[in-house]
């Protein structure tokens, strides 16, 4: 028996806006692309303090989501609108090609609304600079160790030939510590905004975890496993294809490790902030690009039945949909 249905969507990287425009802008148009070589590009451990403190080794209660380390998926997925160099003005994010929205309240307040982030909070969340840039993230099955997270790991192949290894990465916005299996790449570099069927495409066909002096390490079962040499090849695209659920996992809740450090962690968002003690369970899910609806704002634990339901095969085989949270269901 289910006393009742407790959901907490966990939505990777979804702090960006899906509103992007369909042709390059003057200033994407300024940015070259250009061949990477890998002895070319050193980037050293970021001086950060907020950027350390995010990256430090803590995981409680996060999930394997397979048997094996491997990637599930790496797909590129916003172009331009990261590392908007200030001030951040309505027209500085539309030019790059980021929604920006001023919503006037009832009581005469303001609030702006966009996820195209300044320079210097996305050097605060991933340690270093990156003008412009390019989002991909990439969801392992397995947690990863963040402080062996570095730009270096990954080297992303074009489906022109170039190689692109990132300015910056990190796990956020996946940084509570029962989260910690996706890591964001971030690059001016790594596609524009044409079809993958227009002439001067260019997108990521293949994500390779490389060897460098501090490996990247995922964390298993039994340990630390070197995620060195595990590859991805791309397989949907934003301008084709919409957001791809990865996997589902319903498991018994629990609270311990649903926050992250400092004002990093979103503290209110769990089941338990919802239904108090009648929580018991949590659907956790994956996607490619961790697109809310909107692009903008999360995806609430109480949006259950907005979005959702769960099939349940009873013993004499039929099915139930159980569509309606906080409710009994006998089965």
């Amino acid at each position: 028996m289910f006393k009742s249905i407790g959901v907490s969507i966990y939505i990777i990287v979804a702090w960006y806006a899906i509103g992007i425009c369909t042709a390059d802008t003057e200033g994407r148009e300024l940015r070259k692309k250009r061949i990477i070589d890998r002895d070319d590009k050193r980037i050293s451990p970021s001086t950060i303090p907020h950027a350390i403190l995010l990256m430090k080794d803590v995981l409680i209660n996060a999930d394997y989501w397979d048997n094996e380390p491997k990637i599930f998926s790496a797909e590129y997925a916003f172009d331009g609108i990261l590392g908007i160099p200030p001030p951040l003005t309505a027209d500085a994010v539309k030019e790059a090609g980021g929604a920006f929205e001023i919503v006037e309240c009832s009581n005469g307040l303001k609030k702006t609304f966009t996820r195209a982030p300044q320079l210097p909070l996305l050097v605060a969340t991933f340690g270093h600079p990156s003008k412009f840039g390019d989002g991909l993230p990439v969801v392992f099955s397995w947690p990863v160790l963040p402080s062996s997270v570095q730009a270096t790991d990954f080297i992303v192949t074009l489906n022109t030939g170039q190689t692109v290894i990132p300015d910056a990465i990190s796990i956020y916005p996946n940084s509570d510590y029962n989260e910690r299996n996706t890591v964001v790449l971030v690059s001016p570099d790594l596609g524009n905004r044409l079809r993958p069927d227009e002439e001067g495409a260019e997108y990521p066909v293949e994500i390779r975890i490389a060897k460098d002096d501090t490996p990247l390490m995922l964390v298993g079962p039994k340990g630390q496993v070197s995620g060195v040499g595990l590859t991805y090849d791309t397989r949907y695209h934003p301008y084709v294809n919409g957001p791809q659920l990865i996997i589902a996992k319903l498991s018994v809740f629990k609270n311990k490790g649903d926050d992250g450090p400092g004002s990093y962690g979103i503290n209110k968002n769990s089941g338990k902030s919802i239904y108090r003690r009648n929580v018991e369970y949590r659907l956790r899910i994956l996607t490619n690009w961790g697109i809310s609806p909107d692009g903008l704002l999360f995806i609430r634990p109480d949006q259950y039945e907005d979005y959702f339901y769960i099939q349940v095969e009873l013993q004499n085989g039929d099915v139930l949909n159980l569509t309606t949270a906080n409710y009994v269901y006998l089965l």
